[in-house]
């Protein structure tokens, strides 16, 4: 009996760990049991914060996919890459003209999370705001 519920039991965590979304999902969906993204406000408009989001990501790691900014009233970019062997999402969402929202999540090969280099890539795209 008790094997037979440490086997649902495992079941369901496997199947709870697979449904949690990334950021640059069009509907992102909730946020893990665990803490695996930061968001920061920028007093910028979000094509600014898009650039510098890449450049800073370009000093890190590799991008592997982005976005182009939908066409219409909603400003959403997407970015996705690695850095140092972590897959990295990044969702810039423009919230009026010259405010942007960026939410960073981070998964490690393990499965876990490392909100070091989602502070780190944070922090570089403030700083290449004031590069150009």
């Amino acid at each position: 009996m008790k094997k037979g519920i440490i086997i649902v039991l495992a079941a369901v965590a496997l199947s709870v760990a697979g449904c949690v979304s990334k950021v640059t999902q069009d509907n992102p969906g909730r946020a893990p049991a665990y803490r695996d993204r930061i968001e920061a406000q920028y007093k910028q408009p979000a094509e600014k914060v898009f650039e510098a989001a890449k450049r800073a990501f370009n000093s890190f790691g590799n991008i592997t996919r982005e976005s182009s900014p939908a066409s219409g009233a909603a400003q959403l970019w997407f970015i996705e890459g690695l850095i140092n062997g972590n897959r990295v999402y990044l969702r810039i969402e423009g919230t009026a003209a010259t405010s942007t929202r960026m939410t960073v999540q981070v998964r490690a090969p393990g499965g876990g999370t490392n909100l070091v280099i989602a502070n780190e890539l944070h922090r570089q795209t403030e700083i290449e705001f004031t590069r150009r």
